[in-house]
């Protein structure tokens, strides 16, 4: 998948150390000069590195100093005389490196330094314990693999070139000196108690840039939590809304269907005062409630009339011999105002 945006924004950042912290900068700086105006990004360059070209002897040859602005933009001045104070990059001459292109698979991006070492004897005319190598550009091919430039010099070359600076301190041992000074391939960089300072302003720049990334993170995710904790707690509202809505349907579907406790004790009498009253040998084979009415089917001996004479029986032929059908209906109003 090709990467999207400015290079810039996908070199990694490690760690907190203070070389981290050094790309950190370079990272945010590299960012705001994209969108700068070259006013701002050309604001107030000074000299910060000597660059120098080592030929395998002790002829030192300067090239120039480099000078940056505080947003980092880079100038190579050939013609500006230095006051010795800046330290020294040391460029070694062509005729000292080998470079050759390396063919590797996509995923030893992540692994580039001990991908090409391994394979160091293989592409280094110089043997590998005597070989340093320096990483260039990176492309990938059309096969989805990673073509990457190399540069392989002698160990002892970069360090005759540090011997031949003698007194002078020495930041890096590269090579390939572009038009604005900055280095195709670093073979070499040295520790310098003078980068130990960082320039002061564009480093609270970073650090309150940095501080305003952090917070808007930690904002971003404690919005994000409290959103998903919402939606977490409007989901459980849902459910329990459905619930209790089931509750309800289910109560007012057996509201319907099953009376109260109190008319059930109602229609229970008024079933035994029927059964009571229907004559003698009588059979009763069905019972039904339903708004408030209670009716009760079965047989009764033919001719035969109710115990209770108020008991309206309506009768009908069967087809058992000897009985007849009959039906009571009564209304549970009236039984419910003569238990009251």
């Amino acid at each position: 998948m090709p990467r999207l945006g400015p290079a810039f924004l996908h070199q990694p950042i490690t760690g907190l150390a203070l070389p981290e912290w050094r790309k950190a900068l370079d990272w945010l700086l590299a960012g705001m000069r994209i969108w700068a105006p070259r006013r701002l990004r050309e604001y107030r360059f000074a000299p910060k590195e000597t660059i120098v070209e080592f030929d395998g002897s002790t002829n030192i040859n300067t090239l120039g100093t480099v000078e940056k602005s505080l947003l980092g933009e880079q100038r190579l001045v050939r013609e500006k005389q230095t006051d010795g104070d800046q330290p020294a990059v040391v460029v070694l001459q062509d005729s000292l490196i080998f470079e050759t292109t390396i063919d590797l698979p996509a995923a030893a991006r992540a692994t580039l330094t001990d991908a090409i070492a391994m394979r160091l004897d293989e592409i280094s005319p110089i043997p590998p314990e005597d070989a340093s190598f320096a990483i260039g550009a990176l492309r990938r091919s059309s096969l989805g693999r990673l073509e990457v430039e190399i540069a392989i010099t002698k160990k002892s070359s970069i360090n005759e070139a540090v011997k031949a600076l003698a007194g002078k301190r020495v930041a890096s041992v590269g090579a390939g000196a572009g038009p604005s000074g900055k280095m195709k391939y670093s073979f070499k960089a040295l520790d310098n108690p003078a980068k130990g300072v960082l320039q002061q302003w564009p480093m609270a720049i970073a650090a309150l840039m940095s501080a305003l990334v952090l917070v808007t993170a930690a904002f971003n995710h404690r919005t994000s939590a409290r959103i998903d904790a919402l939606e977490a707690y409007e989901t459980d509202l849902f459910q329990e809304a459905r619930r209790l809505r089931s509750d309800t349907d289910q109560r007012a579907a057996l509201a319907v269907i099953v009376p109260s406790l109190s008319r059930l004790r109602d229609v229970q009498d008024a079933i035994n005062e029927t059964a009571a009253s229907l004559p003698e040998s009588g059979i009763i084979d069905a019972i039904s409630y339903a708004n408030d009415v209670l009716q009760i089917s079965g047989l009764t001996p033919l001719g035969r009339a109710p115990e209770n004479e108020t008991l309206a029986l309506r009768r009908s032929p069967s087809k058992y011999p000897g009985y007849e059908k009959f039906q009571a209906t009564r209304p549970m109003s009236s039984v419910a105002e003569k238990s009251q």
